[in-house]
């Protein structure tokens, strides 16, 4: 059997088990899966497109669920999403995004424009001295605010475990600072244990608590590599995987390490340099998966998945449109509840058995559309793997049978085969064949075969057997 070793579109065709083109592949466990479809929730629209959203949890382990239009804040609460504004409302302000960083009981919001905003239970307000800042993040006793209005190289911390004071005093600890030592803005910043890394562009700068008189101490990482945008950077409990302008890497606090070697070279020419400031990256915590979601070379908007299995380190692929993305603890499902959600067992909405919908309090990764919530648990959709290219110089071989080795079986599928007779020939169209016996059956004989297979249901495969026989050399 030759087992796949996923999207890998910079090596070699020949290498084996290669994948150099899919589309809602997405690297499982043992193998690779259909990518679940978008999901609606049901629950009402926002009265505006989404500018930024997320799910906070308190002290008592009770969750609170936030999204902002560009000037009001809401929170879904029974069924319906209520307004959660100051009084007044917020500055419109198309391009900036909401970001909420989570405080003891008190959750932070700010959009850049408007000083930061709190709320511990109701509607949120102004803390008096705050700065007006891009970016939040909480480490080791304080609230952090980075690329403010006055520095857009800039970092703010609250005072020591006190979310209200803001004013720079060696008493209670609030300070602020500058990144001098490289150039540009700073584009995002997450905590990694109690330190915090604040990235720009093609730097990185990691602090820690020190005490006073200095607070805050930073040192700059080695290297010219930094992220595209703070929604990028995905905090994995212990270390970051962050999108790059040129590659994706890994950082645990000692150095930058790239993990795009496969896609690094595709995503560069196959994404849209001047919109990555709008990648966003998401954390799929149960089944051990990084998602970056970016434009593609043609759009401002997210609309390409790239995906990424963090033990067995492969790749998969998507087309997908979102604008926001958000982790969504779901509610659960019990046997009692049933009755409520439908009537009968054929009337069960399309989700997977083994989807974290049916499990109270799991994360599961929600997007917005517009105003529209989604969760990424649907059924699974159409998916398509292009391989590599069989065969070598020399030989001339028949092909016969191909018989995918399916951990989950599809219903249906579809092959479309592809041949060339010298490796520097561009493809030629082949014979196509459909699913039969869990193989496909075609006889067609080239020196280098390719195939593409499409499955629409629900599939798990980890590779492919080829039956073939040699017809001479020359």
């Amino acid at each position: 059997m030759i087992n796949f070793i996923g999207f890998v579109p910079d090596l070699d065709p020949k290498t084996r088990g290669a994948i150099i083109d899919c589309n809602n592949l997405c690297p499982s466990e043992k193998g690779f899966k259909n990518i679940e479809k978008l999901r609606n929730l049901g629950l009402p629209d926002l009265e505006a497109d989404c500018k930024g959203s997320a799910t906070i949890i308190k002290l008592d382990t009770s969750t609170r669920f936030f999204a902002g239009t560009t000037d009001k804040l809401f929170e879904l609460s029974g069924g319906a999403w209520n307004n959660r504004s100051r009084v007044g409302g917020y500055t419109p302000s198309s391009e900036n995004e909401w970001r909420f960083a989570q405080f003891g009981d008190a959750t932070i919001a700010t959009n850049q424009v408007d000083i930061l905003q709190v709320s511990t239970n109701g509607d949120f307000a102004d803390i008096a001295d705050a700065p007006r800042a891009k970016y939040l993040e909480v480490a080791s006793g304080f609230v952090m605010a980075f690329h403010t209005n006055s520095d857009s190289d800039g970092w703010w911390c609250s005072g020591l475990y006190d979310h209200t004071t803001w004013i720079p005093s060696q008493v209670t600890q609030a300070a602020n600072g500058r990144f001098l030592d490289s150039p540009g803005e700073v584009i995002g910043a997450k905590k990694l244990g109690q330190d915090i890394v604040a990235y720009k562009n093609k730097s990185m700068f990691i602090g820690r608590y020190v005490g006073v008189p200095i607070i805050w101490s930073w040192q700059q990482i080695p290297g010219d590599v930094g992220a595209v945008s703070n929604e990028a950077i995905i905090d994995i409990d212990g270390a970051h995987l962050f999108m790059g302008d040129e590659d994706f890497y890994y950082y645990d606090g000692t150095r930058p390490i790239s993990i795009g070697a496969p896609v690094r070279k595709w995503y560069v020419n196959h994404s849209n340099a001047e919109y990555r400031y709008k990648s966003k990256g998401f954390y799929d915590r149960f089944n051990g998966l990084g998602f970056w979601y970016f434009p593609s070379e043609n759009s401002e908007n997210n609309d390409t998945c790239l995906i990424y299995h963090i033990k067995n380190k492969t790749w998969g692929k998507a087309d997908r449109s979102i604008d926001q993305i958000v982790e969504y603890h779901t509610p659960g499902i019990t046997y009692d509840e049933l009755g409520d959600l439908a009537t009968t067992y054929e009337d069960l909405p399309d989700i997977g058995y083994d989807s974290q919908y049916w499990f109270s309090h799991e994360k599961t990764q929600a997007v917005f559309q517009g105003a529209t919530v989604y969760t990424l648990d649907g059924s699974p959709g159409e998916m398509s793997i292009t391989t590599g290219d069989f065969g070598d110089d020399f030989r001339f071989t028949t092909v016969t049978q191909i018989r995918p080795h399916f951990l989950l079986s599809p219903s249906s599928g579809s092959l479309q085969a592809y041949y060339k007779h010298h490796e520097g020939d561009l493809i030629s169209l082949g014979k196509s064949a459909t699913l039969t016996d869990n193989k496909f059956d075609i006889l067609w004989s080239s020196r280098y075969h390719r195939f593409e297979f499409s499955f629409n249901r629900a599939c798990e495969i980890q590779g492919i057997n080829i039956l073939s026989k040699t017809d001479g050399t020359n």
